[in-house]
């Protein structure tokens, strides 16, 4: 399979788990201790995207693995303790999501948005590596997704 196809199957499972993990939607609407666990995770992870986003140079963000042309290697804001900040957001939101529906089927679709992201983040850490010199250098100093642990 070409690389960019390979790109486009990533994006297209990870947006497709998303939306399956975050349906049906009316169950973030209840008052019950799990559902209000999962949108406070959901509020988190909203926080942090933004923060990302923020933090980010303009032009650099992309959905695809593939850096940009005219990508710059941001290193501040949350990107000082997690080389994929975007991504944890993703996860803390699907994590959210799958607690308020407390089911087994949108539990094994959380672990599957997490496969799909961590062969995304592979895929892209390999780009990065060849797009920038000191991508190397940053990896030595900071997380993937989670600080101080992964």
């Amino acid at each position: 399979m070409k690389s960019v196809n390979l790109s486009h199957v990533l994006v297209s499972l990870q947006f497709l788990f998303i939306a399956l993990i975050a349906s049906p939607i009316h169950v973030f609407m209840s008052t019950k201790p799990l559902a209000i666990v999962g949108l406070l995770l959901i509020g988190v992870s909203a926080a942090l995207a933004l923060w990302a986003l923020v933090s980010m140079r303009k032009g650099t963000f992309r959905v695809m693995p593939e850096p940009s042309q005219n990508a710059q290697l941001t290193q501040s804001g949350p990107y000082q303790f997690v080389r994929h900040p975007m991504y944890s957001a993703v996860l803390i939101a699907a994590l959210g999501s799958a607690i308020t529906h407390a089911s087994l089927f949108h539990t094994g679709l959380f672990l599957a948005l997490i496969c799909v992201l961590l062969f995304k983040i592979k895929r892209e850490e390999s780009a990065l590596t060849a797009r920038f010199d000191d991508y190397d250098r940053y990896k030595t100093h900071s997380k993937a997704l989670i600080p101080f642990v992964y």
